[in-house]
């Protein structure tokens, strides 16, 4: 039987085992392979361990870096070190280096762009800024969220994942963005958005680790910021039944938020007492249910002038200090109402077995492969088009609102048909009639025609057609967008390939939307279908994205 020792992260005993090798190090002694790997992994697992120092922690992660400057993970740790501490600057720039050595990892893409964020917020207001961060940032956030790897737009080849191409390889992504949104202004509008991503991330729950942990942070975020108990109740609802820590603070965080006012003060003294909840989230809570009054005077500088006045038009001092009463006697804001759950969808309808279900996936990825390629030709088009008169301007600009629009619709259909496939994959083809070798080649190269991403088309549209249209948009500024016959084309067939899949597998004899002709193998990348497949399978000896 094998033994099996926990692996070692306490600092001090790790100091105490590596200091002799890093003193022969300093000395120019040549270490063994193992020695230099095992001095590596200590000095990383001092620099990430909560109770080192910042400034041992950067020194040591610097160290490791220096030693192994191959391993992503080293400057990843860096960079978010500075970024904990409010360096955005240092933290995008050892972020960056990171993403260069892993370019594929959604995770390492996913903290330089809130980096840039930080920074852009930095600079905002500075002489000659021009919101530049920001626009970056959302750019890689947009190409984590559609399964991208193509963060360098100008850059001729992009690394291509051998896992998961086309897929969001890193679910944090999502709590990033919500967690973003929460901490703008509260209202209905936003309300309705963020909804929709707390209910992805309830969703997720059950397939991450820490799933509902996750889900709990943000919906106590969004109770505290002021939005409704009732949705947190419905969507936790989606939650993996378990009685954790995670889920029993979130119901204890929602009792307080449907308390009686008048009760409330005595359940957080319990809930302070008992320590069930931390003091923070306790005076939070407090101030957002009994403390809506503001705490300090509305305008001193108004008062003081009141105070002072002794002669004159009294008339903007009572204007002043009927403003500050108004302000001071408010009765509580009213409740934003829940957001209306939507229905169920419909179950789809029995198909008539493996072979049809297989017709109608392959004929939607036909159709999807063909309506990208169209949209990406037509976006080239546009940006190599000419651009002279109102005319010009109407078209390329209700064009490139159109196509953009489209490619949201069109990426939402792919994923759907995508989770189709994927589930239709876990389940036995009973009642199969073509060899079953050519059932799993077929349903690869089908599966590899999902995958493929929009993120080229995307860019095209922001870069080179945005910018174009950015240039003259003073010049044309009364000019309304008009889009041309070909791209309201493309919007019909996107419109018919959405009416399809809610349709389901038509009847035979039904009429069918036309198929473009089959070649000797699915278009997909320059890897070709089979390759992707391969890789989608192969289990990845990198850093995890």
């Amino acid at each position: 039987m094998t033994s099996r020792t926990a692996l070692e992260n306490r600092p001090d005993v790790l100091w105490r085992r590596v200091a002799p090798l890093w003193e022969r190090a300093e000395e120019g002694v040549p270490l063994t392979p193992g020695q230099a790997e095992a001095l590596i992994e200590a000095f990383f697992r001092i620099g990430v361990h909560p109770g080192t120092d910042p400034v041992t922690a950067l020194t040591l992660l610097s160290r490791a870096h220096r030693l192994d400057a191959a391993n992503p993970k080293h400057p990843y740790h860096v960079g978010l070190l500075y970024l904990r501490h409010g360096r955005a600057e240092a933290a995008v720039r050892w972020l960056t280096a990171a993403a260069a050595l892993s370019p594929v990892n959604h995770r390492i893409w996913a903290h330089l762009s809130l980096a840039y964020k930080r920074l852009d917020k930095l600079r905002q207001g500075t002489q000659d800024y021009k919101g530049e961060h920001g626009r970056r940032a959302e750019e890689i956030t947009g190409t984590i969220r559609e399964g991208g790897h193509a963060f360098d737009p100008d850059a001729e080849h992009s690394a291509l994942p051998l896992l998961r191409p086309g897929e969001c390889r890193w679910s944090g992504i999502h709590d990033m963005t919500a967690d973003g949104r929460l901490r703008g202004n509260t209202s209905a509008r936003t309300r309705d958005t963020l909804h929709a991503e707390l209910a992805e991330i309830a969703g997720l729950a059950g397939r991450r680790r820490g799933g509902t942990a996750a889900f709990t942070v943000l919906a106590t975020q969004w109770l505290v910021y002021g939005y409704p108990v009732a949705t947190v109740r419905r969507l936790a609802e989606r939650l993996p039944p378990d009685d954790g820590p995670a889920t029993r603070l979130l119901h204890l965080v929602c009792e307080l938020f449907e308390t009686d006012p008048g009760a409330l003060p005595a359940r957080l003294t319990d809930c302070l007492a008992a320590r069930s909840l931390p003091d923070v989230l306790i005076a939070l809570i407090h101030r957002q249910r009994l403390l809506w009054r503001p705490l300090r005077f509305p305008d001193l500088g108004g008062h003081a002038a009141a105070r002072a006045f002794t002669d004159g038009d009294p008339d903007r001092h009572v204007k002043a200090m009927g403003a500050a009463w108004r302000t001071l006697a408010a009765a509580p804001p009213q409740p934003l109402e829940d957001v209306p759950d939507e229905p169920a969808p419909a179950a789809a309808p029995p198909t008539a077995g493996p072979d049809a279900r297989l017709a109608e996936l392959e004929e939607a990825a036909t159709g999807l492969g063909a309506l990208r390629d169209d949209a990406q030709s037509h976006a080239k088009h546009l940006a190599s088009q000419a651009l002279t008169d109102e005319a010009d301007f109407a078209t390329i600009s209700g064009d490139q609102e159109l196509l953009t629009h489209l490619l949201g619709r069109l990426e939402t259909l792919r994923l759907e048909w995508l989770e189709d496939l994927q589930r239709f994959q876990s389940t036995e083809p009973s009642g199969l009639v073509m060899p079953f070798d050519a059932f799993q080649r077929r349903l690869t190269d089908c599966e590899a025609e999902f995958q493929e991403p929009l993120g080229g088309v995307r860019t095209v549209l922001k870069r080179r057609v945005e910018g174009r249209l950015k240039k003259r948009r003073q010049e044309f500024s009364t000019v309304a967008p008009a889009p041309s016959p070909q791209a309201r084309e493309l919007d019909d067939r996107l419109t018919a390939l959405e009416a399809r899949r809610s349709r389901g597998i038509q009847e035979p004899g039904a009429d069918a939307p036309p198929r473009r002709a089959p070649t000797s193998g699915w278009r997909t990348s320059s890897r070709g279908p089979t390759t992707w497949a391969l890789c989608w399978r192969r289990r990845s000896t990198g850093p995890r994205n």
